[in-house]
């Protein structure tokens, strides 16, 4: 059976193979929500760069902590 792309996984299985340290699953987590994440931050910030450290501090926080993730 072949492997499914990327952008053809459930969210839920994109996270599970996250928490498995894939990088290539990251990536695609990344660019499924950072457009939306990024206007949150635009809202908390002064000003773009402001917004795209937030943006790249809030990833990383993401990866960090994704096995912890619960699906609720």
């Amino acid at each position: 059976m072949k492997k499914p792309a990327p952008h053809e996984l459930s969210d839920r299985e994109l996270v599970e193979r996250c928490v498995q340290d894939q990088r290539i699953y990251q990536e695609q987590l990344y660019r499924r929500y950072a457009k939306d994440m990024y206007k949150v931050c635009l809202m908390y910030a002064d000003n773009t760069a402001d917004a795209s450290d937030i943006l790249q501090e809030s990833f990383i926080k993401v990866f960090k902590n994704i096995h912890q993730f619960r699906f609720e």
